[in-house]
């Protein structure tokens, strides 16, 4: 049998999120590590790229 591991990756830094199984959803592991994700298919931030991102916006 094959299985296909999947994980995000921060289109800021490179950082790859944790590994998820076929029957696992990527993003949802992801944000359960605090990653900001957009699952419409935009740009993911691993937890210290989401928090750069969220004061610079603020400031």
């Amino acid at each position: 049998m094959i299985e296909t591991i999947k994980r995000c990756v921060c289109d800021a830094c490179g950082a790859q999120g944790p590994e998820a199984l076929e029957s696992e959803s990527p993003e949802r592991l992801a944000e359960r590590e605090g990653w900001a994700v957009d699952r419409a298919g935009g740009e993911d931030y691993c937890p210290a790229c989401a928090a750069k991102r969220k004061t610079s916006a603020s400031a």
